[in-house]
C-alpha cells in the first residue's frame, strides 16, 4: 500500500492509500477502530482512479 497519513489542524486526519483491494480495505478497517487510546468519530472513504503513488509517509 501506498499513500500518506496527516493530521489536520482541525483535528481530522486524512489518509491517502493506494494499493490492492484487500490491503486498502484492511487499512481502512484499522482506521475505523483507531490504535488504541484513540477516539474514532467517522470514517469517510472516497473512491477514485489510482495516480501512482510510492512509499507511504507521514506527513
Amino acid at each position: 500500500v501506498a499513500g500518506y497519513v496527516r493530521n489536520c489542524a482541525d483535528g481530522s486526519v486524512e489518509a491517502i492509500f493506494e494499493g490492492g483491494h484487500e490491503a486498502v480495505e484492511r487499512l481502512v478497517e484499522f482506521c475505523r477502530d483507531g490504535p488504541r487510546g484513540a477516539r474514532v468519530d467517522w470514517v469517510d472513504v472516497e473512491s477514485e482512479e489510482p495516480v501512482g503513488l510510492s512509499g507511504f509517509e507521514v506527513r
